[in-house]
């Protein structure tokens, strides 16, 4: 649903390809040229990091075509109201959570109820529940985010304090709750 920066989701597999061609190559031609004693298992290892590279190549791939028609909606899609429902969060990486979203819009007098990836952070969430409803793109069954979600934050930065408030005073009392059970 968002479309992240092109350079940005390509930088790092375009680093593990070519770390991993030049090391995996350069320990190739290693033990196939200089090394006297050279075991199996030494290039076995050199193919499999070969192979992570190349892995990661066609990931490039995979993500071009996936950004092409996320750019693709956001200029031929048709401009609709979503609404902020709900979220949830299962997925976390270096200690951060990613939530998704669920959301409705309204399409030739039909309500739909869409959910996205895990893909936003806490502050956007929040963004997008302070504003409640906000513009999305529709082509083809893909939904993008029409909305610069900085320029929501700062447009709204007083609901937003409020909505966060509203978290810190559910956890207090529930911290308070579990205090008095002890």
């Amino acid at each position: 649903m968002k479309i992240k920066n092109t350079r940005k989701l390509l930088t790092t597999p375009l680093l593990v390809s070519a770390i991993c061609a030049l090391v995996g190559g350069g320990l190739l031609l290693y033990y196939y040229l200089y090394a006297k004693d050279s075991s199996i298992a030494s290039f076995v290892t050199c193919y499999a990091i070969v192979a992570v590279g190349a892995l990661s190549l066609i990931s490039i791939v995979f993500i071009l075509i996936e950004q092409h028609y996320k750019i693709k909606t956001l200029k031929q899609g048709q401009e609709l109201i979503a609404k902020y429902l709900s979220n949830d969060t299962n997925v976390s990486a270096q200690k951060t959570n990613y939530y998704s979203i669920q959301f409705q819009y309204e399409l030739d007098n039909q309500v739909y109820t869409r959910k996205t990836k895990y893909e936003f952070s806490w502050g956007e969430v929040l963004t997008l529940k302070a504003v409640g409803e906000f513009k999305i793109r529709l082509l083809n069954g893909r939904i993008v985010l029409d909305e610069d979600l900085e320029s929501l934050f700062e447009n709204n930065k007083e609901k937003i304090r409020q909505e966060e408030q509203k978290y810190y005073d559910a956890q207090s009392k529930i911290e308070e709750i579990l205090k008095n059970m002890q």
